[in-house]
């Protein structure tokens, strides 16, 4: 009986004393080492916003709850990022604070020919047209929605993907090249049919329902947070820019709209102006938002 209660006492004794000690917190990244092109989503278990604030190489870092009310933070890599080593910073109130290193690595993106068929030609396009009316026309009009900004999360789950089957027919980042210009290729070609039905990817927004010369009818959803899908080269629209969207809900219709060799679904994602890896975004952030 004397050696239950010592025992006893002692496991009492061992409650208290780790009661007591202080336990700082902590953060968990999907990776300290990126590519161009790619995201880094944080996880602060537990922790509410007002608690805390981000940064990531100076820019203010955006923090929504999760399904699991765990913190959550998506940061995204720009394609055209510059390689090297960046500063990620978490403060608490209480003046704990959190640094970590990220390096983000160069990407090789594969160079392949910039194709104007016969049948685009005699539609007006040349590859100095549609370099001019991307540059003068059509981004201007993609980057003044995409400057807009909603303070908070509009989801509140991971993304899905925008066609029923995947088929990744046209690489991300790839640079199409003519004989006098080049263009980088910021998001992934689709197989579809034309007509295939095309689901928003998560809950949002819809900012954009516009036909576009060189990008085709093109569908631009809010999803909050910085964060934007798009949908180039539709054939129809199902919705109307000011209306919300349900995750999964059809948007619009595959097509072969703008300078588009045969009909498929031209996928992007923006976070806070940064192109990413589409594909990439929906495979890592199933994975890592839980």
């Amino acid at each position: 009986m004397k050696l239950i209660n010592r025992l006893l006492a002692g496991a009492v004794l061992l409650a208290v004393v780790f009661i007591g000690q202080e336990i700082n917190p902590e953060i968990i990244l999907s990776s300290q080492y990126l590519e161009q092109a790619d995201i880094l989503v944080i996880k602060i278990p537990g922790k509410q916003i007002d608690e805390l604030s981000g940064t990531f190489d100076d820019s203010k870092i955006d923090l929504f709850e999760g399904p699991s009310s765990d913190l959550f933070a998506i940061i995204g890599i720009d394609a055209k990022k510059a390689p090297g080593k960046y500063n990620l910073e978490i403060s608490f109130t209480d003046g704990y604070k959190i640094e970590k290193t990220i390096e983000v690595r160069q990407r090789h993106f594969p160079v392949t020919k910039m194709i104007v068929t016969q049948e685009l030609q005699k539609k007006g396009y040349t590859a100095s047209k549609i370099m001019i009316n991307i540059a003068d026309n059509d981004n201007p009009t993609i980057n003044k929605i995409l400057s807009g900004y909603t303070p908070e999360a509009i989801f509140d789950e991971s993304f899905a993907y925008p066609l029923k089957e995947i088929k990744d027919i046209g690489a991300y980042g790839n640079i199409r090249k003519s004989e006098t210009s080049k263009i980088q290729h910021l998001g992934t070609d689709l197989e579809a049919d034309e007509g295939t039905p095309v689901f928003a990817v998560n809950n949002g927004v819809v900012k954009l329902a516009k036909k576009l010369d060189t990008y085709g009818n093109t569908l631009i959803i809010d999803h909050g947070l910085g964060i934007f899908s798009l949908y180039l080269h539709l054939s129809e629209f199902k919705v109307s820019p000011g209306q919300s969207v349900n995750r999964e809900e059809i948007v619009a219709l595959s097509g072969n709209t703008g300078y588009s060799i045969a009909p498929h679904l031209h996928f992007s994602i923006k976070i806070n102006g940064s192109s990413v890896d589409p594909l990439k975004f929906i495979e890592i952030a199933e994975k890592e938002i839980k």
